[in-house]
């Protein structure tokens, strides 16, 4: 006799993607910018030419864009349970509620990291989720990270990004994590302070498997009606 499927436990993972943000073009400027910074540095060393020391600027200047963002953007990625779903920082379960383990409040990272932490809302408590590719609506999501000079939490904007996830959340259930308050004393001599942000009711995190997403969404979807 043929029996349905057990339905999936509370909390079993239905999606995961990792490194979400790192598509080709970001990976190869981590990569080609260093390895041309190194040729145009032995040339340089080898020629004794001091009229070719310009050769290793732009190729400096191009390591530190790559370098920088793979490291900025490495953490972000999706996960899909039949509970909730979450952004983020999500392969660090101790990073979950952005807290620090000395309680103190100093020690909160500012806003800019929000990448590394964890952004979760239960299903109940989402209002509409989808999966966007349209260029237009890209580039709206790309602009939303920031409102003038307030940085928005829950946008987890990536450079060449060309799909993402999109959740309208309730921010009253929502789990967001906590981050260093906003420096009033505006020094120009500490441009490490933490600017002001609020929490936006829109998340977005970027995918490298729209296709695969969907079809997670629409078998969660699926599993929900019944």
């Amino acid at each position: 006799m043929r029996t349905n499927p057990a339905p999936p436990a509370e909390g079993t993972v239905l999606y995961a993607e990792d490194h979400c943000a790192l598509r080709w073009p970001l990976i190869f400027h981590a990569v080609f910018w260093p390895i041309l910074l190194a040729a145009a540095t032995i040339v340089l060393i080898v020629t004794g030419n001091p009229d070719l020391s310009f050769l290793p600027l732009i190729p400096l200047a191009g390591t530190g864009y790559g370098i920088i963002g793979l490291r900025i953007n490495r953490p972000v990625g999706i996960r899909i349970t039949t509970s909730a779903v979450s952004i983020g920082g999500v392969r660090r379960p101790h990073r979950r509620h952005g807290g620090h383990p000395s309680g103190d409040p100093g020690a909160l990272p500012p806003a800019t990291a929000q990448r590394t932490k964890v952004f979760s809302c239960p299903w109940p408590a989402i209002r509409d989720i989808e999966v966007v590719t349209d260029r237009g609506r890209m580039k709206e999501l790309a602009r939303s990270w920031r409102d003038g000079r307030t940085m928005t939490l829950g946008t987890l904007r990536a450079p060449y990004m060309t799909a993402a996830l999109v959740i309208q959340v309730d921010l009253s259930c929502a789990t967001v994590p906590d981050f260093r308050a906003p420096d009033t004393r505006r020094y120009w001599f500490k441009p490490s302070r933490p600017g002001p942000f609020r929490v936006s009711p829109t998340w977005y995190a970027p995918t490298r498997r729209p296709a695969e997403l969907r079809a997670a969404l629409a078998a969660v979807n699926i599993s929900r009606v019944q």
